[in-house]
């Protein structure tokens, strides 16, 4: 679909996600991707996803640390911490209030994620 799912990566020397207070999930160096999930989003999506992005390349060079851009997450052995972000698929085309049609509804949502993070692994 023109949704389609959608991944915004940082880089970070750690990161964390509070919810209420408690400590949820907290990583070192790595990279924080936030993920919204659209609504016509499959498994074939979410490995594709996964995939780009355990081997985007954002480090330099692990020999050569004067190439930049020439090494992933994973060949630096690093974290990744999946925040879901339904709010990547806001849409302002018709007035100034966020319609979320385009991300897909909590509950097929969350079962695409969890099995996203085991993708991620």
């Amino acid at each position: 679909g023109p949704a389609g799912m959608r991944v915004v990566l940082q880089r970070v020397t750690s990161a964390s996600v509070t919810v209420d207070g408690q400590l949820v999930s907290s990583i070192g160096p790595g990279i924080l991707a936030l993920l919204g999930i659209s609504h016509d989003d499959t498994n074939v999506d979410r490995d594709w996803m996964a995939n780009k992005m355990l081997r985007c390349r954002m480090w330099p060079d692990l020999k050569n640390p004067e190439k930049a851009w020439a090494s992933s997450v994973t060949d630096n052995a690093m974290e990744v911490l999946v925040v879901s972000q339904f709010t990547l698929h806001a849409s302002l085309k018709s007035g100034n209030k966020p319609d979320f049609h385009a991300a897909m509804p909590p509950a097929a949502a969350e079962a695409l994620y969890d099995t996203f993070l085991l993708q991620c692994q």
